[in-house]
């Protein structure tokens, strides 16, 4: 089993376990089905968006932009329009929707939050398995991706929570919500393209702390800010 795979494994089972454990403790036991189904059926996501959505958008926009800035810049759209609608398609679900609360939305986001997260770092790891540079790796060269990964999961759940808050609690409803979730999307992918675009150097050491900064900052955005949602009950 090759470094990534293993290290893929690692992470899931930790996000899993240690985010998944503080939801449920933090819900009700009437809402446990609720949350376990929701972070279920989050996980083939992030695998469904990106081969079946934005791979065909690439393509199509490639087609028409072709290479350049536009279309560099415009690639930075791809997650935040595919992947937090694709969080939300649960909500389609009758039994799902009426048990969404204004108490419960917050942890109900961070479930399917959750959920998509850990599948995708199933989909990362696919992908960035057949690079050369990460295929020799063992996993306990890849700390980084883990923990990068690991504190994402969460992140996911503070993005999904702007369009469940937006529809049960705030005057911006769903739509407006969904809207907010991709704008801090957007934000947190900003230093990707930043960093693409050369806008802080090549040293790959300056990136990296970079990169480990604005996630974390991210991640202890997440964290307090779900658990002040969350206590408004």
């Amino acid at each position: 089993m090759s470094g990534i795979v293993i290290a893929a494994l690692i992470a899931a089972t930790a996000a899993t376990l240690v985010w998944g454990a503080a939801i449920l403790a933090r819900g009700q036991r009437s809402d446990r089905r609720l949350l376990a189904l929701c972070f279920v059926l989050q996980l083939p996501m992030s695998a469904v968006a990106y081969h079946l959505v934005r791979t065909p958008l690439d393509r199509a926009v490639h087609g028409l932009l072709g290479d350049g800035a536009l279309y560099a810049w415009g690639r930075l759209l791809y997650a935040p329009v595919t992947e937090e609608p694709a969080k939300l398609w649960p909500l389609l679900i009758p039994w799902i929707a009426r048990r969404v609360t204004r108490s419960n939305a917050a942890r109900v986001a961070a479930a399917l939050g959750l959920g998509f997260g850990v599948g995708e770092i199933g989909l990362l790891a696919d992908l960035i398995r057949v690079n050369p540079r990460v295929a020799g790796l063992a996993w306990h060269e890849l700390t980084g991706f883990m923990v990068e990964r690991f504190l994402v999961c969460l992140v996911h759940g503070l993005l999904t929570a702007m369009a469940l808050l937006g529809w049960k609690a705030w005057r911006i409803g769903l739509a407006g919500g969904l809207a907010l979730a991709i704008l801090l999307h957007l934000a947190v992918n900003l230093p990707i393209a930043a960093v693409h675009a050369g806008w802080f150097g090549t040293e790959p050491a300056t990136l990296t702390v970079l990169m480990s900064v604005w996630n974390a900052a991210f991640f202890i955005a997440a964290l307090v800010v779900l658990l002040v949602l969350d206590g408004k009950r």
